[in-house]
């Protein structure tokens, strides 16, 4: 049953139902000492309200394909854990285009935050932000090709293998700073091991991995936009939410950036910086008799 079947009053409560469960599962009982603060605590949380929050959870999650048991893990601790993990890994990059396309908006337009927030969104996509959905998108061919019972590490070959063969960059591995694996990625993995949820998905993370040096030609380690995706699909996460993940965490990097900028402006420096670095390289107009600045 979803959100658009007739029944939506069922659904209602199925989702109520659903929500005190898992609010139940996370609260002590009331036989565990202190059981006054115990009992307290679940008189407080549980059998209150219509839970139209996580109605609203849900809904979203049957919309980007959520169902069953992959729509439980949208109240499920462990995969909150594994999604904060994920946040905090990429919340802050440093002064990457976005960054500098939001703080220049602000710069130029003081009183408009959300202006240069979105500014900054806007300018996510397949080179910023967006490896991690074009990784999980791999990770999830790969895992259709082997199957249930399928051998992990044939069909993470054969995938890798038809990216090359197209000119595909391999999404998720390599990385400028971190010739070795990326940090990250272990700090990842490590959250979903004591969660007990690094599952299969890491395992193609990592067989990717392996199989790229024979592949490639080069050896190309696990980055944090590949174990982002990892981690996320192995708790229930849907493949076509998984952009949403570092938006958001950037939104977050956006909003600290932005608070620097009110106090310690660059945005106009970026901006003189840029057009220092500018050199003009089209046609001389006729007659002009202008030095070599890369001004106009």
């Amino acid at each position: 049953m979803t959100a658009c079947d007739d029944g939506f009053p069922a659904w209602m409560a199925a989702c109520g139902e659903r929500a005190e469960q898992a609010l139940a599962r996370c609260l002590p009982d009331e036989s565990v000492a202190p059981n006054i603060l115990h009992r307290a605590m679940r008189y407080a949380v549980l059998g209150g309200g219509k839970r139209v929050r996580p109605m609203l959870t849900y809904a979203a999650g049957e919309a980007c394909g959520a169902s069953g048991p992959a729509g439980e893990a949208a109240l499920d601790a462990a995969a909150a854990a594994v999604l904060d993990a994920t946040l905090v890994a990429i919340a802050e990059h440093g002064l990457v285009p976005s960054v500098q396309a939001s703080r220049m908006t602000l710069a130029a337009a003081p009183e408009a935050m959300q202006g240069a927030v979105a500014a900054g969104i806007l300018g996510c996509g397949s080179v910023i932000l967006g490896a991690a959905e074009n990784a999980g998108r791999m990770f999830s061919e790969i895992d259709r090709e082997a199957g249930p019972q399928g051998e992990i590490a044939a069909a993470a070959e054969s995938v890798v293998r038809a990216y090359r063969a197209a000119g595909r960059a391999i999404p998720g591995y390599g990385h400028p700073l971190h010739k070795a694996r990326d940090p990250r990625v272990d700090a990842l993995f490590d959250v979903a091991a004591r969660h007990g949820r690094r599952g299969r998905f890491v395992a193609i993370a990592e067989a990717v991995e392996r199989v790229i040096p024979a592949v490639v030609g080069k050896d190309l380690k696990l980055n944090v936009s590949a174990a982002i995706p990892a981690v996320l699909l192995d708790v229930g996460y849907p493949v076509a939410a998984l952009k949403g993940v570092p938006i958001l965490a950037r939104t977050a990097g956006l909003i600290a950036h932005l608070t620097e900028e009110v106090e310690h402006s660059i945005g106009f420096a970026l901006s003189y910086q840029a057009s220092r670095e500018v050199v003009y390289e089209g046609e001389v107009p006729p007659g002009w008799a202008g030095g070599t600045s890369s001004h106009p």
